[in-house]
């Protein structure tokens, strides 16, 4: 009984957190009453590379700091009866200036444990539904750079961009 206790309570803690999440509309139709919205903790992703930089050999890959090891919680819902794409946008990682630092081919991502896909800098689908969802579909998003060796030590961040569009 005390283990189903603690699994109510983590469920319950878990449901919270997600509920405070921004939530974003995604796509909307108002003429129709359809829409698919997101809601995610945040879209930045951080690289931190310093210890054990560089590595003994390249390519090397590290996975995201910031979500912590790499790994967006993120949710969906959509009251869509068709077919819909959710898109995610990775752009390339510019200093201030607007310095290429790393392209976004070097960032990689995989969706639900499934294979790693690199960034191209446009809009790539990432998920693909037929119908509504009965609530929060929960997607896990995992992020990875690879190294090549021409990267210095430090900290990289990247701003990620969620869209959804749907089929006619």
């Amino acid at each position: 009984m005390r283990s189903v206790v603690l699994l109510l309570i983590g469920l319950t803690l878990t449901v919270q957190a997600q509920a405070s999440w921004p939530s974003q509309v995604l796509f909307q139709d108002k003429s129709k009453n359809l829409m698919i919205e997101a809601r995610t903790p945040t879209n930045d992703i951080m690289f931190t590379f310093d210890k054990n930089y560089p590595p003994p050999t390249f390519p090397a890959h590290y996975a995201a700091t910031t979500p912590p090891n790499g790994l967006l919680p993120f949710q969906v819902r959509s009251n869509v009866s068709g077919i819909w794409n959710l898109m995610l946008e990775i752009p390339d990682l510019r200093d201030g200036t607007g310095r290429l630092l790393v392209p976004a081919r070097q960032i990689m991502y995989r969706v639900k444990n499934g294979p790693w896909l690199r960034g191209t800098g446009a809009p790539q689908i990432v998920y693909t539904k037929n119908g509504a969802t009965r609530d929060w579909e929960d997607l896990r998003i995992e992020f990875q750079i690879e190294l090549i060796g021409n990267e210095t030590a430090g900290m990289y961040a990247v701003q990620t961009y969620f869209s959804a569009v749907t089929q006619p």
